[in-house]
């Protein structure tokens, strides 16, 4: 252009003929990229309620004490449910983490109260039952059979009536 004589700040570039089809083609990406993130959201937002509901599951099972020891593996479930579910939103991530690690202490927490209260009941249930075997044996002593026939069926029920002991006493 400008050895034919033109000047350099009157030049205007032929026309791309691809950069219309290469504008188009990204216009495409752009928008698939857009759905597939998008998808990805929706995605995870499933994942974070999924989540929420394992945590209140979880708060549920440690509601009944009496019940936890049973509970333990349904907890053990609902972890690998938590760990099997990947990718949350990453501005709830932190938050649903330390309620999930709250969740997890306060059963282990319920779980260890649980467990020192049996222990504690199988040492008075053992204490109790070893009195009354030594009630028993004294009744070795009684004159009177029928009486003592009696107080030994009394005995009895008592020993039945109070609870286990660690399974192996």
């Amino acid at each position: 252009f400008i050895e034919e004589g033109g000047n350099a700040e009157e030049y205007i570039p032929a026309p791309n003929l691809e950069e219309a089809d290469f504008k188009e083609q990204m216009t495409i990406i752009r928008e698939k990229r857009a759905a597939q993130a998008a998808a990805l959201e929706q995605i995870r937002k499933a994942n974070y309620q999924q989540k929420l509901d394992i945590i209140e599951k979880i708060k549920t099972l440690t509601e009944n004490p009496d019940e936890i020891n049973r509970a333990y593996n349904d907890f053990k479930e609902l972890q690998q449910q938590w760990n099997d579910i990947k990718e949350v939103p990453a501005e709830t991530a932190t938050n649903l983490w330390k309620i999930y690690q709250q969740a997890v202490e306060a059963f282990y927490d319920t779980l260890k109260l649980s467990n020192e209260l049996r222990a504690y009941d199988f040492k008075k249930n053992l204490e109790t039952k070893t009195m009354l075997c030594a009630q028993a044996e004294a009744l070795q002593e009684e004159t009177d059979v029928i009486s003592a026939f009696r107080q030994l069926q009394q005995l009895h029920n008592e020993f039945r009536e109070t609870g286990p002991v660690a399974p192996e006493l």
